[in-house]
């Protein structure tokens, strides 16, 4: 019976140990659990932070773009507009040009018949 109540009180101990073991790992999990939650957070929160950050350099990104087309807009409008007062002073410009080719071809005409007129008459 001593033997027995040796056996009985070394597994008691090794019972003990293990409860003790056991707590203790569950504990260290918890802890590391704790401190990987906490990391994990940490690093939500920076991502967070950097895709806000990024948000934000969008947004002032498409106002600068909206600001450039705009004023660029107003002035292709501008130019375009020139473009076409241009063309227009261009039509007006050969079509006097081309009165101004009738008469000459009209003069050089009559020169020459009175060329031919004056060498008769000599």
């Amino acid at each position: 019976m001593d033997n027995e109540n040796q056996i009985f009180e070394l597994m008691t101990k090794m019972y003990a140990e293990m409860q003790k073991g056991l707590s203790d790992v569950r504990t260290e999990m918890q802890k590391g659990l704790g401190d990987v939650r906490a990391e994990m957070q940490r690093g939500f929160k920076e991502v967070n932070d950097k895709i806000q950050q990024n948000s934000d350099e969008i947004q002032f990104v498409k106002g600068t773009v909206v600001k450039i087309e705009t004023e660029h807009g107003h002035k292709l409008g501008a130019l375009f507009d020139g473009y076409k007062l241009n063309a227009e002073k261009l039509d007006r410009i050969e079509k006097n040009q081309k009165t101004q080719d009738e008469k000459i071809d009209i003069i050089e005409r009559v020169v020459t018949k009175h060329d031919v007129l004056i060498k008769n008459i000599r």
